[in-house]
């Protein structure tokens, strides 16, 4: 693997974990302070 390859895998992967992160964050955020619960299990429920 060339080192333009290598880097570019690199600062994909660094764009990932930052894209993952944030979305936990705000999943997090979601499950923290939901404003409806029981819609939201309502809707858990059906999609499960």
């Amino acid at each position: 693997m060339d080192k333009k390859t290598k880097s570019a895998k690199l600062k994909t992967a660094g764009q990932t974990t930052k894209l993952n992160k944030e979305a936990w964050e705000r999943l997090n955020k979601i499950i923290n302070e939901p404003p409806q619960p029981t819609e939201a299990l309502k809707d858990l429920m059906k999609s499960s």
